[in-house]
């Protein structure tokens, strides 16, 4: 191989082909056959006439068939299993359900665990088709799905009124402990006989059962 064969063969793909009798002049990792220098010059100046007829406007469907073509070279998929897969969910959303309108993007959905790139797969670990929607909201949960776990385990709104709650319920046990230690029951209440009411009276563990205490009450004016 010549010096300049060396040049282009560290450049480009390099490849050799014994049928042209030359070194292919495409680009390293290219998808397809490979071109003879010759083959690629005349593509280009194809090209180049075309953009001094026509400009470089591009047909819109023209675009998106590229596109398309693109992505499922990115993805490992044949146009065949791609209509497959459209096939099988029935036209429409894989996660959402929803039907598939004309010229709506389709992603194209993977396993992260096998291939992290996020556009790009080795074709066997791709899941589904998806609506933009599912296909962010899908992201989000594979990533965020420990996080979102513990905070639904453990949302701080529910300590809030849990140390709200906790002088509460400590007041009710203590008022609870000291009447069960004064041993006294609250008396009913009693008619009221004249100006003065009549003197409750208070049951006392201390003295034994059936013994009454009364109590002293200061009559109070309210004139």
């Amino acid at each position: 191989m010549s010096g300049s064969d060396q040049g282009i063969a560290g450049a480009l793909c390099g490849k050799w082909m014994p049928r042209k009798k030359t070194y292919c002049a495409r680009g390293p990792g290219h998808g397809g056959p490979c071109t003879t220098p010759e083959a690629m010059e005349r593509a280009r100046q194809r090209f180049a006439a075309r953009v001094a007829a026509h400009g470089r406007t591009v047909d819109p469907a023209a675009k998106r068939r590229w596109n398309q073509a693109h992505k499922l070279v990115r993805y490992g998929l044949t146009q065949e299993r791609f209509d497959r897969l459209l096939e099988i969910q029935e036209y429409a959303c894989a996660m959402c359900r929803t039907p598939f309108e004309d010229e709506q993007p389709i992603f194209i959905d993977h396993d992260h665990a096998c291939c992290p790139d996020e556009k790009s797969s080795c074709g066997k670990c791709v899941r589904g088709l998806l609506c933009l929607s599912c296909n962010t909201t899908l992201g989000l949960i594979e990533r965020r799905y420990d996080l979102a776990r513990a905070y639904l385990d453990s949302p701080p709104g529910q300590l809030v009124v849990m140390v709200a709650e906790a002088p509460l319920r400590s007041g009710r046990i203590s008022s609870s402990r000291a009447v069960g230690a004064a041993g006294a029951r609250l008396p009913d209440t009693e008619k009221v006989t004249g100006s003065n009411p009549v003197p409750p009276t208070i049951s006392s563990p201390s003295r034994g059962p059936g013994t009454l205490i009364q109590a002293r009450c200061r009559p109070v004016s309210l004139g």
